[in-house]
């Protein structure tokens, strides 16, 4: 390693080393962040079809599922219609989120915990 400057305690070389692999930790901790949060996502998803799939089984397609400050109600059916704006996870709740037609955002809780 003649000529190699040291910067600190490590040689130019393992600092560049030790940043690639930095980096490659980043795009791993990446991808593992992405598969959880899909998982949350269908988690959700399944959550919403299988209370949707149990008020239409009961004949109850028509079910006010939510209900907007506009005064616009949606039942299950309705509630796919509108455009989807993302879920939200928290410690206490999970849900999924559309747009209503007045542009407000409405929130479809899935799971709530005893606080």
């Amino acid at each position: 390693m003649a000529g190699e400057r040291k910067l600190g305690h490590l040689s130019s070389q393992e600092l560049r080393t030790r940043s690639q692999q930095v980096r490659e930790g980043s795009k791993q901790l990446k991808a593992e962040g992405e598969i959880l949060s899909a998982r949350a996502e269908n988690a959700i998803k399944r959550s919403i079809a299988a209370r949707a799939a149990s008020q239409l089984a009961m004949g109850r397609s028509n079910y006010i599922i939510k209900k907007c400050g506009c005064g616009k109600h949606y039942d299950i059916l309705e509630w796919f219609e509108l455009p989807f704006a993302g879920y939200q996870e928290t410690e206490l709740l999970d849900g999924e989120m559309r747009h209503c037609s007045c542009k407000s955002t409405l929130l479809f809780i899935t799971r709530r915990e005893a606080a």
